[in-house]
């Protein structure tokens, strides 16, 4: 039985400031992560954490889920202006 999920995966921007600099999530399954130190290692790790997910879920009787994606998530990237008074004026 094979499954596809949506997987998203984040790089640390300052590679020096985390052990595992890659991340890796599944929406469709809370709590189904991995981190590594390198995209295929994610790769590899996330697919590992799936099938123990969805083992675990069959384990104890649970319906396997599906990925409620119909497509591919969309990233967007938004200019936000922040008008926070700074300690200076208190």
């Amino acid at each position: 039985m094979r499954r596809r999920y949506a997987v998203l995966v984040y790089k640390e921007p300052d590679p020096g400031a985390a052990d595992y600099p890659y991340f890796g999530v599944v929406p469709a399954l809370p709590g189904c992560m991995t981190a590594g130190h390198s995209y295929d290692e994610v790769i590899d790790g996330i697919q590992d954490a799936i099938q123990l997910y969805l083992a675990d879920d069959l384990a104890t009787g649970l319906d396997i889920r599906e990925d409620v994606e119909a497509e591919p998530p969309h990233l967007a990237v938004v200019d936000v202006e922040l008008n926070v008074p700074t300690l200076a004026g208190i």
